[in-house]
């Protein structure tokens, strides 16, 4: 059995789908909860694709990303502060353990944008039209965005 094909990016289909959710407001589910620190990295998460292409999964992996890098900040913070080379109990110099959360924290970010398509491959193209579908959908929804903007104000 076949997967049903995707509406084109110009077709009108795609852009009735996409102006019906242009002015929605992209929140995180309602059983998940996102710490102040984390909002405005789930903000930016939020606008790398189209409101319409959101889904509940997408979302929960976006507020898990949000919280990921907003401790990652954190930690890296904490890191510069305290040097990547601290002494032991006994004053021996040893590597600050922080670095090994960093670094697992940074492989759990790019695990996350990489689940999201969200990898530089994915956004620039490469092989597949995911990108080209994600940039047209978005340019689409901005400009309906924008001109429902201006109607209002003439």
């Amino acid at each position: 059995m076949t997967k049903p094909r995707k509406a084109r990016t110009d077709s009108v289909a795609n852009l009735i789908r996409l102006a019906t959710t242009a002015d929605t407001e992209i929140a995180p589910p309602a059983h998940m909860t996102l710490e102040q620190e984390a909002w405005p990295f789930f903000h930016s998460i939020a606008d790398e694709f189209a409101r319409a292409d959101w889904t509940p999964h997408r979302l929960e992996l976006a507020v898990m990303l949000a919280r990921t890098m907003a401790s990652l900040e954190e930690n890296q913070r904490e890191l510069r502060e305290e040097g990547t080379v601290i002494p032991d109990a006994k004053g021996i110099p040893r590597a600050n353990p922080r670095m090994r959360v960093v670094d697992g924290q940074l492989s759990q970010v790019l695990a996350m944008r990489r689940s999201l398509a969200m990898t530089g491959r994915a956004m620039a193209g490469g092989t597949n039209k995911a990108a080209h579908q994600r940039e047209a959908n978005r340019a689409a929804e901005q400009q309906l965005r924008g001109n429902g903007r201006d109607d209002l104000l003439a």
